[in-house]
């Protein structure tokens, strides 16, 4: 091989190993936002991102609000 396509090659291989490692490193926290919407059965049933029925919060109409809690 000459040198071009040895760091061709290389420069390749690097990027596949970054773009996989940081799939890795995102995939929790994306499972983490699609598992609020989702019912205990169905977080531990599969491990797809899109709810089959989402939980009553997500169809509610009512603002959810972290300062709800804070004011008591």
């Amino acid at each position: 091989m000459t040198r071009e396509t040895r760091k061709t090659v290389n420069t390749i291989v690097r990027y596949v190993v970054l773009i996989v490692v940081g799939f890795i490193m995102i995939y929790p926290l994306i499972w983490m936002v699609g598992a609020t919407f989702k019912t205990n059965n169905e977080i531990f049933s599969g491990i797809g991102f899109i709810p089959k029925n989402p939980t009553p919060g997500a169809k509610s109409k009512r603002p959810c609000t972290i300062t709800q809690n804070l004011a008591r």
